[in-house]
């Protein structure tokens, strides 16, 4: 038969406990502070991305404008290797359009 703890262990237990619940408190009180923490910096890059996506939009809009001027213009009237460069060109800046698109759906805001 197993032997009863004495009034003395008992509080020791309870001592024990209780200091172990405080740990746990203050683990959770941490932890809190860090997800609001990290909601605030997520927050912050989720604005920074929208911000530089929009000023990202105009200077690639008008590249991609002139590009496709160009392409419109000078197609076949160049050498092929022109022809390629340009439709390489058009075809990174479109991409690059779509990137900045799907961003902003992304982050919940429209295109």
């Amino acid at each position: 038969m197993p032997r009863k703890p004495s009034y003395e262990e008992l509080e020791q237990r309870v001592k024990e406990l209780e200091e172990e619940a405080l740990e746990h408190k203050q683990v959770e009180e941490r932890l809190r502070r860090h997800a609001n923490e990290l909601e605030q910096s997520n927050q912050e890059l989720r604005q920074f991305a929208y911000v530089a996506s929009h000023d990202l939009q105009e200077p690639l809009d008008v590249v991609t404008r002139y590009l496709r001027f160009v392409e419109a213009r000078y197609k076949g009237r160049l050498d092929s290797d022109a022809d390629e460069f340009i439709a390489s060109a058009v075809d990174g800046a479109n991409r690059i359009q779509s990137i900045i698109t799907d961003l902003l759906v992304y982050l919940g805001r429209d295109g």
